[in-house]
């Protein structure tokens, strides 16, 4: 009993060693990023995002260099594994304007589409985003692949 005791407060204090070190290593790059815009002369929007300014902030600077950082890091569509026609998509619009690299999702056109019209029909099944895409992902491992899920979704083709 008390190895097994022993053991679980081992396993909890590695654990909350991993966290405090991933906690750490976000802010890092989170400081990095900022010191780079400040470089560039770019400035953090001081207005609070709204759906009504939501598409006045895609187009800030800010947003752009977010952006442009984040997919330097993440060059590739989640899903398909695309490289062009990316799109960086929000998993979740509670930190708009001060964006963390955990709520943002790289994803080429034709997968942004797809994952918007499934977390949509699937919305009172508390789909979100990040689900959507997950499940997207899981779908494009299987043999019928993506072009299956886009003629029951009827979106448009692939190209």
């Amino acid at each position: 009993m008390e190895e097994e005791e022993k053991e679980k407060a081992e396993a909890k204090q590695l654990k909350r060693k991993k966290r405090r070190e991933r906690n750490k290593e976000r802010r890092r790059r989170r400081l990095k990023r900022r010191k780079e815009q400040r470089k560039a002369g770019i400035k953090k929007e001081n207005f609070v995002v709204t759906k009504s300014n939501y598409y006045k902030y895609l187009r800030s600077a800010w947003w752009k260099e977010t952006r442009a950082h984040f997919l330097i890091e993440n060059n590739q569509c989640y899903v398909c594994g695309k490289k062009k026609k990316l799109q960086v998509h929000h998993k979740t619009y509670k930190r708009v304007g001060k964006e963390q690299v955990e709520d943002l999702i790289c994803l080429c056109k034709d997968c942004h589409e797809v994952v918007h019209k499934y977390a949509r029909d699937n919305k009172k099944n508390s789909v979100t985003i990040e689900n959507a895409a997950d499940r997207l992902k899981e779908i494009m491992n299987t043999d019928c692949g993506l072009d299956i899920f886009l003629q029951i979704y009827q979106a448009r083709p692939l190209r």
